[in-house]
């Protein structure tokens, strides 16, 4: 086996590798940046190598070369399916630890993967995956396929580079913002065209192969929760599904020889018919539920795989144990699917459940990099009780300091929909009012409490004046809503909120399983909002990646007026009414914080 292998990757995925290497008594190298040098998986590896940027192959293979590094592993970044990367590894004799080049490459360019995989006799969604990239040539294919339809990198992956198209009025807009996200995260601009299957479930299926002639599948996962195009739930076992599909994933990975772990990703429509959507070869976010249901380490195959060892099991002997789900923790703020940055202020988990991160307290979350914070994984012998023992723990866990997606996921579990598994890709979309709107809902319950609960921090001997009218008052804001209190006092029978974080005037609760941030009213946070000002604002950080418009231009309602770029994905910010632009206040490359004032618009115009 290795003695010491590089981590060309960051955050938990870097953390996971990490663990199993130390199991296996293998000394780690892990690399960083300049702004991530104090990062955790830095931390707990053996050596770290300063680098410019996780994606500059010949730096990462220097580091290898120094530190006496015999293989990487790519974790599950960019990298992981980059051939040129695994070529130069194998040039300098170091171990890729994943598949071959040319099995990367094959299934890497989404159209060449289709092509292979019908040419094998497998499944594959209607579309257009050809070399003809014109817009025009591009819109007139869209109108045969018809819509609903996906427009798709054709090396992407994780949502990026990628859009539903709902009206073909507006396929010209997405395919340019597309073609910028796909540029920007694989250097390649090319796509395909896929029919929008409606309402499908996203099932895919894990499988192995080693060098020695076998291929096995550890069974499929249900990734059908999804915004954006990218998952947030998975979950394993996936239900009544068609058991060819195992048959069907292991053909796949044979046809272009596979070695590795590697996953084949089907969409299954509502007559429960599947056809392929894309292999990815490399270890998925979503693994830790296969670990669980089978009891085995995938990173531990990965590195026997790469050491030239056959798999410890054979198909026979891969069995499934009770039931998994994970949920990705997001920096987001859910009600918009917009991603959020900050400084961790509080950080608690139940110690009896799975938590793979890569952050912990007092860690910085900014627009570099992707706002997966953590994965929390649960086990139990049905489906049922591994959603009542995540309701537990959600109800038991709390992050301050930054918004996150908690609330989502908590609302999620808790939608009969879900407990009663009609779920599909749709499924956020289908029960937007329950799981989105609801979360603004905040009763007078929730708002007495938590009044009660800073008073109790700050002292209620503070407030206690002789022959004065014993009460408090508390204004607290939230999404630029007044929620005003009156408390009397003293305080009987009251129990603070056990989840609670104050830090200046901003407070920080979960109650019930869902979390609040509410900003303490005092004279000088009172909110203007843009109409006043005719300002539109930032709703997120990032950076200013296009200009659409000019100073005196006329624009009307909807109109895309420039483009930000946060965490690696595209936000188009559109104009509320038709009028005229006054003020551009930011250029192009410049990093803006939320809720800054972007453009100035005149009044509405007819």
């Amino acid at each position: 086996m290795f003695k010491k292998i590089l981590i060309a990757n960051r955050g938990e995925i870097a953390c996971r590798v990490i663990k199993t290497a130390k199991s296996l008594n293998i000394k780690t190298v892990t690399v960083f940046t300049a702004n991530d040098q104090n990062s955790l998986h830095t931390q707990l590896s053996d050596e770290k190598v300063l680098i410019t940027n996780y994606l500059d192959i010949n730096n990462i293979i220097q580091a290898a070369k120094k530190t006496n590094s015999e293989a990487i592993h790519p974790g599950y970044g960019f990298l992981a399916e980059n051939a040129d990367f695994a070529t130069k590894c194998h040039a300098n004799n170091i171990v890729f630890i994943g598949p071959t080049p040319s099995a990367i490459a094959a299934m890497g360019n989404k159209a060449r993967a289709k092509q292979i995989m019908q040419n094998a006799g497998i499944p594959i969604i209607p579309g257009y995956q050809g070399e003809d990239q014109d817009p025009n040539f591009l819109l007139n294919q869209a109108k045969k396929i018809g819509t609903p339809l996906l427009i798709k990198a054709s090396l992407g992956g994780g949502g990026k580079g990628m859009r539903l198209v709902n009206d073909l009025a507006y396929f010209l807009d997405d395919l340019a913002a597309c073609k910028r996200e796909a540029k920007s995260s694989f250097n390649d601009d090319n796509m395909i065209l896929e029919k929008y299957i409606t309402n499908p479930r996203h099932v895919e299926v894990q499988i192995f192969a080693d060098s020695h002639g076998s291929c096995v599948h550890l069974f499929a996962r249900d990734c059908s929760i999804q915004r954006r195009q990218q998952k947030i739930i998975e979950e394993s076992p996936a239900i009544n599904i068609d058991p060819n599909i195992y048959i069907t994933a292991i053909k796949a990975a044979k046809s272009i020889n596979y070695l590795g772990a590697g996953t084949i990703e089907f969409l299954v429509d509502n007559n429960n018919k599947f056809y392929f959507m894309e292999m990815n070869t490399r270890l998925q976010v979503e693994h830790p539920i296969t670990e669980k249901i089978t009891g085995i380490d995938l990173v531990a195959w990965q590195l026997l795989v790469a050491n030239n060892e056959k798999l410890p099991k054979t198909q026979a002997d891969i069995k499934i144990t009770g039931h998994a789900i994970e949920l990705r923790i997001y920096s987001e703020d859910p009600t918009k699917f917009l991603p959020t940055t900050g400084k961790i202020l509080a950080f608690e988990f139940p110690d009896d459940l799975r938590l793979d991160t890569g952050v912990q307290l007092n860690d910085k979350i900014n627009i570099n990099y992707d706002p997966l914070i953590a994965k929390l994984i649960v086990h139990a012998n049905s489906r049922k009780q591994a959603i009542e023992k995540l309701k537990e723990i959600l109800e038991n866990s709390f992050i301050a300091g930054i918004t996150t997606n908690l609330n989502l996921l908590y609302k999620i579990i808790n939608n009969k929909n879900y407990k009663n598994n009609n779920i599909s890709t749709n499924f956020i979309n289908d029960n937007h009012v329950d799981i989105i709107i609801s979360q603004d809902n905040i009763n007078d319950v929730i708002i007495n409490v938590t009044c009660k609960t800073i008073i109790s921090h700050r002292g209620i001997m503070a407030n206690w004046r002789l022959n004065h009218n014993h009460s408090e008052t508390i204004t607290l804001l939230n999404h630029k809503k007044n929620y005003k209190q009156t408390i009397y006092l003293p305080l009987a029978n009251f129990k603070p909120i056990k989840f609670f974080h104050m830090s200046c005037d901003n407070i920080y609760v979960n109650y019930n399983g869902l979390h609040y941030k509410f900003k303490l009213h005092t004279t000088d946070n009172h909110e203007t909002t843009q109409e006043q000002h005719g300002n539109l604002n930032s709703p997120m950080p990032g950076i200013i990646s296009k200009i659409l418009v000019n100073v005196g231009q006329k624009v009307s309602k909807n109109q895309p007026l420039l483009i930000m770029e946060a965490m690696k994905m595209e936000h188009t910010i559109k104009s509320p009414h038709n009028g005229t632009i006054n003020t551009i206040y930011y250029k192009i490359g410049d990093t803006i914080a939320e809720g800054v004032n972007l453009i100035s618009l005149s009044a509405k115009e007819n």
